[in-house]
């Protein structure tokens, strides 16, 4: 026991937490705070894999396909994948927001090359469907009437084509 004590503490005291009811199963083990990364940018980007943020100012998110995790097709063919925004800001209303699809999750400064859209609360983006899995993953960001910018929101959705049938 004394080797198992140096060798994992942690684990001991998540047993003694599990055992006097002090924690569940279900409780996240690692704190679920958001990654923060500073740009030249006034705010800072926040970006979480399930595109929420506790960033106050405005604050919002992105969904795809009402938090599904997976969509699927025949390669070679173009789904429609439908994504839900929304913002709030507390010192103006969100008017505006800025949308970036790809391979991965996009930063401020690589937002900033995308034109400003009316904000809209979802929208249909096509995907052309790829043998295998891929991710697909959508980044935005929010601007209120007051000219002020939200974080950037990202999510993903893991997109699986199979073969056209013979």
């Amino acid at each position: 026991m004394d080797r198992l004590r140096k060798r994992y503490p942690l684990l001991l005291i998540l047993l003694v937490l599990l055992s006097c009811n002090l924690v569940s199963p279900t409780t996240p083990a690692l704190p679920t705070t958001p990654v923060l990364a500073t740009t030249p940018a006034i705010r800072p980007i926040t970006i979480e894999p399930n595109g929420t943020s506790l960033v106050s100012g405005i604050q919002g998110s992105v969904e795809w396909e009402a938090g599904r995790c997976c969509a699927g097709g025949v390669a070679g063919e173009t789904i429609q994948l439908q994504a839900d925004f929304e913002a709030e800001s507390v010192s103006g209303v969100v008017q505006e927001m800025r949308v970036a699809t790809g391979g991965m999750c996009f930063d401020e400064a690589k937002l900033d090359t995308v034109e400003w859209e009316p904000f809209v609360l979802s929208k249909e983006y096509p995907f052309q469907v790829a043998l295998n899995w891929v991710g697909y993953y959508i980044s935005v960001q929010y601007r209120d009437n007051q000219g002020d910018l939200s974080p950037v929101y990202c999510d993903d959705i893991s997109v699986e084509g199979s073969p056209a049938a013979p």
